[in-house]
């Protein structure tokens, strides 16, 4: 009986660390989906800040403008 339970203990903690060890490949995949999103997007606004400069907008205006967008009050 005791072999037992040990098998099952020994079993639970491999099922444990591949469950951990999946969990982790999913975080770090989707970090750098993520990322690579959030790299798309500054490059397309960089240019979009890059002309609004000449114009005249104030660098506040700018930056409330990213924080309202990013705040989702749209």
């Amino acid at each position: 009986m005791q072999e037992m339970i040990a098998a099952q203990a020994e079993s639970s903690r491999i099922t444990s660390i591949m469950l951990a060890a999946a969990a982790s490949v999913s975080l770090v995949a989707g970090g750098i989906g993520i990322m690579d999103i959030m790299l798309v997007s500054v490059r397309e606004r960089t240019r979009e800040v890059g002309l609004r400069h000449p114009v005249g907008v104030k660098t506040r205006d700018i930056l409330t403008q990213f924080l309202i967008e990013a705040l989702g009050c749209e």
